[in-house]
Order: structure tokens, then C-alpha cells, then sequence
């Protein structure tokens, strides 16, 4: 059997990828690099996504407090860049797009990077305990309820009340809640996570199989047609571990939802291979065949997740998906610390950049890998070694 190789995910963090992000690729003025072309090299398009913004601070917020760098000065920095430069006020809420000088590019609403930008001020607070970022998390709150509430349930996906909807966004909004749960104490924050979840489990996800449906028309109601067989493994994966932490902060373990999911997104993992594939239908039948990094990422959450809550021995798992990862997707990059993000079904490249999104995904699942290495080393999957310093 494989080991987990704990000291190089540690490697990759503390000598190649944080440092690298830090200086290459980041600006003096707290704003972070959009993408790398493939050579390794920064480049500025000329925009940057907010979410872009909320996911090199969250990356480097969790960094500092799990003692891997001393990077308060920097998220100090970025997060002064991202409320003077985003935060648009009470009616409006987040800017969309930015310049690298902070100039709003676009000022519409779009709920995935309000759900990362409460992500970001969530871990911030965590970090600093800036009260400012309290204050913020509320207001986006109000934001969300008085400007973009739906009566069907949830949030319109953005300012032009786009179809289809999607359960997405959703998620991510779960999954700053849990951060701000974790570090407040606030019902409130644990109210809103808990009526998302409602909606996972009457509209997003079949109740039997597991299946977890991507988009949906404006009543909730699944699309006809290829749009709405469409299944994502990798959000599968993503949602069990939200909500197996959902689960412990609110007292309310939902283990028989976990193993649903789980099961029917292994229905696009290799088990030989470790790696996940982009999308299936409801069946399991493939529908993308092709292999990004993120939902590689999402199955190691899972298989951790599945070990914490579930108690179930999943070492040799997370060992084949983590040599996968670096094989396929780490080795191959430019440079250390970097990635090549997305391969079609034959394993060529099927990209022109490299984006700075993934690391969040990274960190993510290294920090929570490193975070279980004592109970993962032990024989008995029932003992739990919880720290609260993450989610």
C-alpha cells in the first residue's frame, strides 16, 4: 500500500507554492496576480475577478494562521485593497471586476464572488480579528436578502438575473458561513447555512442516488434536456466535506447524505488511477472525460471527510489521488509551485494559462491533509483528532 507522502504536500506549500504567490504573484499594492501564462510568467489582463482576490487572501490568511509563513502584513495589505477597491456599499454590494490599481471594471453583482468575498473577510477575521470584517459580513448579508433574495429560494446568480440557475454559488456561500460560524459563535451565520442546505436537499440533489444536479430553471425545477443531466463529481466531492463540517458546528451530522454524495461522485473517480473526471450524468455515464485540478482536490476533502466523520479508513485512496495530483497536474508546471490546470480525456493540455483560482483549491486540501496527519497515521479510523483552526 502507498503512503501518504505528508512532507512533499508540505514541500510544495512552504518551498514552492506560497512563496511564489507571494512575490511573482502578487502587486506591492495588495492586489494578486489574475493568471500566469504558460511559461510561468505573471500576466495582467488588465482585469482581475474579485473571487480571483478573496482566494489568494483566504490562501494566504489560512497559510498564517496554520504557522506555515508569516503573511499578516500581506493579508493586511490585500484585504485593504480588496474593501477600498470592491466593496461598492450597502445597496450594491461587491464589484465583479477590478484593474490591478483598484479601479472598478465592473460593478455588477454576481453572487459566486459575493459567497467568496464573505469567504475571504471571514478568514481575515479569523487571522486579525478586524472587526470591520464582521461588520462587512453582515451588510453583504443584508445585501443578499434585500437585493438579490429569490422567492423560489436561494439568490439570483447576478445583477442580470442570468439562466439557469445554479446550485454553485450556493455552495460556496455554505462554505464561508462555516468560517464565520467557526469564528463567531453567530446564529446568524449558522441560519443562513442551514436554509441553503434545505435547498441541497429538496431541489439540488436526488434524494436516492445522490446525484447532484449543476442547473436548474427559476422554480428550482431541473432543466430538460443534455444542460440538466449534467452531474460534477468533483462538487460532490466538495459538498460532503461542506457539509460534514456543517454538520459539526451545528450538531446536526447529516452521515447518510455524506455517504449519498460520495458514492455517486466516486462514480466518476478512477479508483486505479485516483484521478476524477469533469462531468457524468446520474447514471455515472460520462458526459466530459476531461481531468481539471480542482475536482482532484475536492475527492481528497472527501476522502478526508469520509475518514473524520464517516470513520472510514480512506488512507490508500488519499494516497493514489495525491500522486495523481502532483503527477498529472503539479510535476508538469513551469514552474515550482505552479500547475498545469486541465487535460482532456487523452491527458494534452487543453489550456493557454495558468490561474490563480487553483490555489485556493490547493491549499485547501493540503492544509486539511496536513491538519489529520496524526489521526490518518493511526490504525483506528473511530478516533477523531479535530483542530478548529480550519474547515
Amino acid at each position: 500500500m502507498t503512503a501518504i507522502d505528508f512532507d512533499r504536500v508540505n514541500r510544495f506549500l512552504v518551498q514552492d507554492a506560497l512563496p511564489f504567490w507571494s512575490t511573482a504573484g502578487s502587486y506591492d499594492n495588495g492586489c494578486f496576480v489574475e493568471h500566469l501564462d504558460l511559461n510561468g510568467t505573471p500576466v495582467d489582463p488588465g482585469f482581475t475577478r474579485t473571487r480571483v482576490q478573496a482566494r489568494q487572501i483566504y490562501v494566504f490568511c489560512h497559510a498564517h494562521v496554520a504557522g506555515l509563513m508569516d503573511a499578516g502584513d500581506m493579508c493586511a495589505r490585500a484585504v485593504e485593497f480588496f474593501m477600498k477597491s470592491a466593496w461598492l456599499g450597502p445597496e450594491r454590494g461587491w464589484a465583479k471586476l477590478i484593474d490591478r490599481q483598484g479601479a472598478v471594471l465592473d460593478g455588477g453583482f454576481d453572487f459566486y464572488d459575493v459567497s467568496f468575498a464573505l469567504f475571504a473577510l471571514g478568514w481575515y477575521y479569523r487571522l486579525s480579528g478586524d472587526p470591520r470584517c464582521l461588520a462587512l459580513a453582515h451588510q453583504t448579508l443584508d445585501f443578499l436578502k434585500k437585493e438579490v433574495a429569490h422567492p423560489a429560494g436561494g439568490f439570483l446568480n447576478d445583477a442580470a438575473a442570468s439562466q439557469p440557475r445554479q446550485q454553485n454559488p450556493h455552495m460556496h456561500l455554505i462554505e464561508a458561513m462555516n468560517v464565520w460560524h467557526e469564528a463567531t459563535g453567530d446564529d446568524r451565520f449558522s441560519d443562513v447555512a442551514g436554509n441553503v442546505l434545505h435547498l441541497f436537499e429538496t431541489r439540488f440533489c436526488d434524494p436516492h442516488s445522490g446525484a447532484l444536479y449543476e442547473f436548474f430553471g427559476d422554480d428550482w425545477r431541473r432543466l430538460e434536456g443534455e444542460a440538466g443531466k449534467i452531474v460534477e463529481p468533483g462538487h460532490q466531492f466538495e459538498w460532503a466535506w461542506i457539509i460534514g463540517h456543517r454538520g459539526r458546528l451545528a450538531g446536526q451530522p447529516c452521515p447518510d447524505l455524506m455517504r449519498r454524495l460520495i458514492d455517486s461522485a466516486l462514480r466518476g473517480h478512477d479508483v486505479e488511477t485516483g484521478l476524477t473526471i469533469d462531468q457524468v450524468d446520474d447514471s455515472g455515464r460520462p458526459l466530459a472525460a476531461s481531468l481539471r485540478l480542482w475536482p482532484q482536490t475536492e475527492a481528497i476533502k472527501a476522502a478526508l471527510a469520509e475518514r473524520e466523520f464517516l470513520h472510514v479508513d480512506t488512507n490508500a485512496r488519499i494516497a493514489t489521488i495525491l500522486g495523481a495530483l502532483f503527477e498529472r497536474f503539479l510535476d508538469v508546471a513551469p514552474v515550482p509551485g505552479t500547475w498545469i490546470d486541465h487535460f482532456d480525456a487523452h491527458g494534452s493540455p487543453i489550456v493557454n494559462k495558468i490561474p490563480a483560482s487553483s490555489l485556493y483549491h490547493l491549499t485547501l486540501a493540503f492544509l486539511e491533509l496536513l491538519r489529520m496527519r496524526p489521526q490518518l497515521a493511526q490504525a483506528n479510523p473511530l478516533t477523531s483528532t479535530h483542530s478548529p483552526y480550519v474547515l
